[in-house]
This record gives C-alpha cells, structure tokens and sequence, in this order.
C-alpha cells in the first residue's frame, strides 16, 4: 500500500478539517493528522502543525483545489503543502 501524501499543513486542527471537509466534498479521500499527543496539548500543533493528507493518487487534484480555495481555507495562516 502506498503511503499518503502531505498536501496542506496548517497551524490549528480546525483549519486542517476545513481542509479535510472541502477535500472529502470533492470526492477526494483525506485524513487529518497531528502530533498533539491525542488532544492532550493541542499547542503542539501550533509548532508542528496539522497535516492533510490524500492519497497518492489524488494529490494533483487536491493541489488545485487548495489552490482555487486558498483565501477561502486559510485567508489568514501559510497553509503549506
């Protein structure tokens, strides 16, 4: 099985399930992924953010996408992929 694919990292959880929501509405499979210890220190993600992925498959889709919406996901925040 092939490994899933970083396609946004943002600073706050609620941003990555924007994210995930507008992916998942385009009928791309995504996840949300964060090393914040379970919820248990969610300023973690402020310094190591909260990740997008897809699969391999469905990274060039998602690219657009994120990039038609990026003022409308992330207007204020660095969303990097």
């Amino acid at each position: 099985m092939k490994e899933p694919v970083v396609v946004a990292t943002v600073r706050y959880r609620h941003e990555a399930e924007l994210i995930h929501g507008l992916l998942e509405s385009a009928g791309i499979m995504a996840m949300v992924a964060s090393d914040d210890l379970g919820d248990e220190h969610p300023a973690l993600s402020m310094v190591r953010g909260v990740r997008v992925l897809v699969g391999p498959g469905d990274v060039e889709a998602a690219k657009e996408l994120l990039a038609s919406r990026q003022d409308d996901i992330a207007p204020d925040n660095d969303a990097r992929g």
